[in-house]
Parts: C-alpha cells; structure tokens; sequence
C-alpha cells in the first residue's frame, strides 16, 4: 500500500489533535471514576465505566469541532457510530492487555500503555476513514 506524503501531511494533524483529546477525555475518565468508586461508595467496575462514559461524552464533540473539524449534520447518527467505535477501542485495549501480559509476559503497567496505544489507534483509525470520514 502506497502512503503519499500529501495523505499524511492531511492525517497528522488530526492526529495530534485526537491526541490531545483523548488525554483530556482520558483525564476527566479517570477523575470521574476515582470520585465515584471513591466518593460514591460505587463498585469500582461501575465506576470505571461511569468514567468511560464521562471520557465518550467529552471525546465526541471535542473530536467532532476541534480534532477532525467535521460538519456532518446529523449528530445523533455520529454520536451512536462514535460510541460503537469507542467501545470497540476498549475491547481491543482489553484484548490487547490480556494478550501483552498473558502472551508476551509484559509487565502489567508496560501491557496497560500497549493496550491504551492499540486501543487509541484503532479509535483514530476508525473515526478517521468512517465516523468523521465516509460517514460525513
């Protein structure tokens, strides 16, 4: 597969840009999550998910305005197809994991940044060529 240098000086922007919003997304996960395991007395499976949701909910429109600067007009429709890739991402974050530390015999901090490094470049690759790209 050719890559041509013009198709990656289009893509790495938005790159860098879904970067950026998946830390803050991430960040505002991982807060929402500790406040409500912690604060909440929730289970920690529950709040881990709660925060998965907080970090969705903020991932969507920051990617949507800023990262990919898509005008798609409807926003219902790309919200339900960027939730269905982003749960997808945590699965292959999830497998990724199981396959780094079972498989490979990683540690299990070094097998999470696997999983979060897969995880992201299967949601950037997803949203990219479908959510934010033929979708629009």
């Amino acid at each position: 597969m050719k890559v041509s240098l013009s198709r990656i000086q289009r893509v790495f922007p938005k790159f860098i840009k879904y970067g950026m919003v998946g830390g803050v997304a991430a960040s505002l996960a991982w807060i929402s999550g500790i406040l409500t395991y912690s604060n909440l007395d929730w289970p920690y499976a529950v709040s881990q998910l709660a925060g998965f949701l907080v970090g969705t909910a903020t991932s969507y429109p920051l990617s949507r305005l800023w990262a990919f600067r898509n005008q798609y007009p409807k926003i219902p429709k790309q919200a339900m197809v960027f939730l269905v890739v982003s749960i997808g991402g945590l699965v292959v974050n999830e497998l990724s994991l199981i396959f780094a530390v079972r498989i490979l015999h990683l540690w299990v901090w070094l097998s999470m940044g696997v999983g979060l490094g897969v995880g992201f470049l299967w949601n950037f690759s997803i949203h990219n060529w479908i959510t934010f790209g033929k979708l629009s």
